[in-house]
């Protein structure tokens, strides 16, 4: 039967003109194989072994260079309404607003799915029907050519990761990084971190719904490397240090029994959050400019050596609710307006101060970022948010490129499995030398 139905997804890259003239399969066909490859696995306990798609479709997973589409302007659309200036929000009332229009109504919430050319006009004619409480648009064209494919063409080593850094998909696809996910659950959802939506992880939180992380089975971790290794040959892995999650030995395991350390190397990080993010993104940087897969090694175990982080929590609650700590300690904590500062090492994370009030942060910040000035080498800094965007980009940015105003500094969300455990409130800043 699978073999049927791998035989069925690749006749599809000759059944439209537009499939053939690409030189892939269609990706509908290829999601219900993922699907239904996945639940016999899962029938089966194993039996059969896993197969990388990769190695399954080969070449009919990537546009031929000679395809050229026309570009639609268009873009694709989730957002849920709750019923609120109407009574209720009907299919009818959202059929002629786009297309492609998939229309689910729930109890108190309709979800919609659309494409559009005008993404803001639509949110505007949303809002005057209903309460846009969840909204996404991603530009569908770019979609059709690999945005890092131009950049990376001098790499002799491709850089993956894995998303429990503060590394947004948008950037890690820009400089060609593979991101390896964790996922986040809560009592509706069970999603890839890098997918999960922040807006709606937040609020979640702030209403005290129990969320949590999980690691990607080990099953899944091993068919990332192995299509990974298949598809670019020679890759550093960059992994969250192990004091904070068991990729290491995971990645490990499965390279000494598959591969050659040439081919798929693998360096724990003693990072998480945006040391890592820092860590990986100067990296891959430094292999976009053709240096040797040796010296781009070199270079990442340096940042690793080199890179800081500073995460500044603003209620200790929900570390108590990640079991992190103790309730009596966050009670007389958060009682005392205590707000601890924290950093990631290799040996874990470490309490290096605890503060008052936000100032009191923004000042600890400007303080050890002050301490950088006697250093020559220009500084990258990546701030991070959670639920306050608006702090970082109005208040604290400002006074960091007052401070160091040749600093390249960039503002990125917190990764979600940081903000899981540290929650709503919470903003990190992390930086190295370029």
């Amino acid at each position: 039967l699978r073999q049927y139905l791998q035989d069925a997804v690749a006749n599809t890259a000759s059944r439209l003109t537009a499939l053939e003239a690409a030189g892939v399969v269609d990706s509908g066909a290829l999601g219900m194989f993922l699907f239904f490859d996945g639940f016999f696995q899962q029938y089966l306990q194993g039996k059969v072994e896993a197969t990388p798609l990769i190695e399954l479709f080969g070449g009919s997973l990537q546009l031929v260079s000679s395809y050229q589409a026309k570009k639609s302007g268009e873009y694709c659309v989730e957002l849920v309404l709750k019923a609120g200036k109407q009574e209720s929000v009907s299919a009818e009332d959202i059929a002629g607003l786009g297309e492609s229009v998939v229309v689910v109504p729930g109890e108190t919430e309709t979800k919609v799915h659309l494409h559009t050319k005008t993404p803001e006009a639509l949110r505007t004619q949303l809002a005057a029907m209903a309460n846009v409480v969840s909204w996404s648009d991603e530009a569908i064209d770019p979609q059709l050519h690999s945005p890092n494919t131009t950049i990376c063409a001098a790499n002799q080593i491709r850089i993956i990761t894995d998303a429990a850094g503060s590394l947004p998909l948008s950037l890690a696809r820009e400089h060609g990084i593979i991101l390896l996910d964790s996922y986040i659950l809560s009592r509706d959802h069970a999603l890839p971190e890098s997918l999960f939506q922040p807006e709606k992880l937040y609020s979640l939180l702030q209403k005290g719904e129990k969320i949590s992380t999980a690691q990607a089975s080990v099953t899944e971790r091993n068919l990332h490397y192995a299509a990974a290794c298949a598809q670019y040959g020679k890759l550093l892995y960059i992994c969250t240090g192990s004091a904070f999650t068991g990729n290491y030995a995971t990645a490990k395991n499965w390279q000494e029994k598959n591969v050659a350390e040439s081919v798929f190397e693998i360096l724990d990080s003693g990072a998480a959050s945006g040391r890592l993010a820092v860590i990986a993104l100067l990296t891959a940087r430094f292999a976009e400019t053709g240096a040797t897969a040796t010296d781009v090694t070199a270079f990442a175990k340096n940042l690793c050596r080199q890179a800081e982080e500073f995460v500044f929590i603003d209620e200790l609650k929900y570390l108590v609710a990640g079991g992190r700590i103790s309730k009596p300690k966050a009670f007389f904590a958060d009682l005392l307006h205590m707000k601890p500062v924290i950093s990631t090492h290799s040996d874990g994370v470490r309490k290096v101060a605890v503060v008052c009030n936000r100032q009191a942060q923004i000042d600890f910040c400007l303080g050890k970022l002050a301490e950088q000035k006697e250093k020559s080498q220009k500084l990258f800094i990546l701030l991070q948010y959670s639920d306050n965007k608006d702090l970082l980009e109005e208040q604290v940015k400002p006074m960091v490129r007052e401070l160091f105003p040749d600093a390249e500094t960039m503002i990125v969300p917190l990764s979600l499995t940081s903000g899981v455990h540290m929650g709503p409130g919470t903003w990190s800043i992390a930086y190295a030398g370029q």
